[in-house]
C-alpha cells in the first residue's frame, strides 16, 4: 500500500514594527528608472510557464534619482541612495520613499551608481566613483539598522581601472558579479577586490543586474548607452548575453532582486510498503535566505506507523519534543544558519 505523509513547516521570522508595506521575497526583479523626468519602480515577474509580466509602481518622491538599489532580506524593503543628495532611502512595496539621512562618513564628493544589499540584509554596499578620473575608487558598506547608518570604507583593488554600473551576489555559490562599463565585462568582486578574466566582451550596456533563485544572471539595459529597455540573460561564466524581453524604456536603470530562499524537501524510501515493512524518511532544509532562521517542524504519520529512531542529524541546536516511540516527529526550534543544510534520517515501521 502506498502512503502519503503530511507535514507542517512553519518559519518563524522576527516581525519588525513598521508603518510601511514590505515586499515579498518571491523571485521578482525590480528596476528603478527615470521616465519622462520622473523616477518609477518597474516590477518584472518571470513566471514558471516562461511568461514575463511587468508593472510600474509610482514612487512617492518621483523627483529623486535613486541609485545603488538593493533589497534587504531582514525587513523586505528596498534601499538605495539619492544620487544628488546622497541620502539613504528606504522604499516599500507601494513605492513610498523614506529618507534615512546621509550615511555617516560617506564621501559626498563621489558619485554612487552601483550598489546592493548583502545576503544578510544588514548593509548596503555602494561603489564610489571619482568624477574627474571616471573610475571606481572606494566601496562603502552602509549600516542599514543603526542610528547614523555608518559607512565603512575600503579602497578598490583591481588589475585594471573599472567603472561598475551594478553588482549582485549569486545565491547558489555566494559569489559576487558586476558589470564593468569601462571594460565591457562581467567581473567578480570579493569585497573591494575586483578581478577581470579573459571573458568575451559584453555588447549591451547593462545598468541593472539580478539573480534568480537558481543562480541565473540577468541584466537590464540596451544595445547602446541610450534609454534602458531590454532584459538580457547573461552567461556569468563566459560573458555572453541574450535578449529575452522588452520592458519599460527609461534612463538610469538600476536593479535588484531577492533570490535568497529557504527550501524544504522530504524523500521517502521505498514509496510502496507492505504491513510490517520499514521505511526511511529523509528531511532536508537548505537555508540560502541570507540570515539564520528558527524553524518549527512537525510531521504526523498515519495510524499504525511508529518512529523507531531519528539519526544523522546535522543541526545540533534543535529541541526534540516528540519522536522515537511515537507517530509524531516534532522539533519546535531548529536553528539553521545561513548556507547550512539541516537534515536527518528518520527510520519508521
Amino acid at each position: 500500500m502506498k502512503f502519503v505523509f503530511s507535514f507542517l513547516l512553519l518559519i518563524l521570522l522576527a516581525q519588525f514594527a513598521t508603518a510601511t508595506t514590505p515586499f515579498k521575497c518571491d523571485g521578482k526583479f525590480y528596476v528603478v528608472l527615470v521616465i519622462e523626468n520622473k523616477s518609477v519602480l518597474q516590477e518584472i515577474d518571470m513566471l514558471l510557464n516562461g511568461t514575463i509580466q511587468k508593472r510600474l509602481i509610482p514612487l512617492s518622491e518621483p523627483q529623486r534619482q535613486v541609485t545603488a538599489l538593493g533589497m534587504s532580506i531582514r525587513d523586505m524593503h528596498l534601499y538605495g541612495l539619492d544620487f544628488d543628495t546622497k541620502e539613504l532611502l528606504k522604499i516599500d512595496a507601494e513605492g513610498k520613499i523614506v529618507s534615512l539621512g546621509v550615511p555617516e562618513a560617506l564621501d559626498m564628493s563621489l558619485e554612487y551608481w552601483a550598489g546592493d544589499v548583502d545576503p544578510q540584509g544588514t548593509h548596503l554596499t555602494v561603489i564610489g566613483v571619482d568624477k574627474q578620473q571616471g573610475k571606481d575608487v572606494r566601496t562603502y558598506r552602509i549600516s542599514l539598522f543603526t542610528t547614523r547608518h555608518y559607512a565603512g570604507v575600503s579602497s578598490i583593488i583591481a588589475n585594471v581601472p573599472t567603472l561598475m554600473t551594478d553588482f549582485v551576489t549569486d545565491p547558489t555559490i555566494n559569489a559576487t558579479y558586476a558589470f564593468d562599463k569601462t571594460n565591457r565585462q562581467i567581473v567578480s568582486m570579493n569585497g573591494s577586490v575586483i578581478q577581470h578574466y579573459q571573458h568575451q566582451k559584453i555588447a549591451p550596456f547593462l545598468e541593472g543586474l539580478f539573480f534568480d533563485r537558481n543562480g541565473n544572471l540577468f541584466g537590464y539595459g540596451s544595445s547602446s548607452e541610450s534609454e534602458q529597455s531590454i532584459l538580457y540573460a547573461i552567461d556569468k561564466i563566459r560573458g555572453g548575453t541574450i535578449p529575452i524581453d522588452i520592458g519599460a524604456k527609461g534612463r538610469y536603470g538600476d536593479g535588484c532582486s531577492c533570490p535568497h530562499t529557504l527550501t524544504f524537501t522530504r524523500t521517502i524510501t521505498p514509496e510502496i510498503v507492505n504491513s510490517c515493512d520499514e521505511i526511511t524518511i529523509h528531511y532536508e532544509i537548505i537555508n540560502k535566505s541570507g540570515i539564520g532562521r528558527t524553524i518549527s517542524f512537525e510531521d504526523v504519520l498515519p495510524e499504525g506507523f511508529i518512529i523507531e529512531k531519528m539519526t544523522n542529524r546535522t543541526f545540533t541546536l534543535a529541541t526534540v519534543e516528540s519522536g522515537e516511540g511515537t507517530k509524531l516527529a516534532v522539533h519546535p526550534s531548529i536553528r539553521c544558519i545561513d548556507g547550512q543544510k539541516c537534515n536527518y534520517f528518520t527510520s519508521k515501521t
